[in-house]
């Protein structure tokens, strides 16, 4: 998603983007932004 992670955190009802960071990375291991990097590296072009 091209969306901010503050974005994301208001849709997702959370006070701010840190208390969404925190969440998540709880729960994934990892965070919003190291997520964002795994899965753009992982892309695989087609032609």
């Amino acid at each position: 998603s091209n969306n901010t992670i503050s974005e994301v955190a208001f849709t997702l009802g959370f006070s701010n983007s840190s208390h969404l960071s925190t969440v998540f990375k709880k729960y994934t291991g990892v965070s919003p932004k190291q997520f964002q990097q795994t899965i753009n590296s992982n892309k695989i072009d087609i032609l």
